[in-house]
């Protein structure tokens, strides 16, 4: 077997962030990837290596639209590494979580990919795969300051007041289907809550 073809980039911003694998307008349902926005150094030495580089539509002033990499990201054969840094340490997120990084504000972005040769119909090519990523989560200044709290994760329930919205609505169906329940008040009156 011949040796992995991996590439390191460091600090890179990434954008159309897929990792749920939604069906959209440019994917199909499960495909989950994103794209590497690249300076044209690092565009040129990628394309050199045989990857297909394209480009944004330019922006106002720009000649050349932003240079990026599609990165595929396949939990097939070897699942990548997701990994979520926050300031109170990092999680190896599972498949069935790697949406979170569709969501997340990203500081900081640090990648391997595995370069895959292909050969199909005679045709022939390379496909950067995700081998392993480090996001690290924009945190702001509240969540800095109570990051140290700890989280209660069985802590008492709120108990619900009787009329609050918090109350838990009982209602009964009957045997034609209708429900029943009971108007607590009209909306011209205040609430009783």
């Amino acid at each position: 077997m011949p040796p992995r073809e991996n590439i390191t980039l460091r600090n890179v911003d990434i954008t159309f962030r897929n990792f749920a694998g939604q069906k959209r307008l440019y994917n199909e349902e499960g495909d989950r990837n994103f794209s590497v926005l690249l300076d044209e150094k690092k565009a040129q030495d990628l394309m050199d290596q045989g990857l297909l580089v394209k480009r944004l539509r330019p922006r106002e002033g720009q000649e050349l639209g932003t240079p990026h990499l599609k990165v595929s990201v396949s939990f097939r054969v070897r699942p990548p590494l997701l990994v979520l840094v926050t300031s109170q340490g990092k999680i190896e997120l599972p498949e069935d979580m790697a949406d979170t990084l569709d969501m997340v504000d990203v500081e900081k972005c640090d990648l391997v990919l595995n370069v895959y040769n292909w050969k199909v119909n005679g045709k022939s090519g390379k496909k950067a795969y995700l081998d392993s990523i480090y996001l690290t989560a924009y945190e702001d200044e509240l969540s800095r300051e109570y990051r140290d709290i700890p989280v209660l994760t069985n802590g008492p329930a709120r108990p619900a007041i009787e009329g609050s919205k918090s109350a838990r609505l009982e209602l009964t169906s009957g045997d034609d289907g209708i429900l029943d329940g009971e108007v607590m008040y009209d909306s011209d009156e205040e609430p009783p809550y």
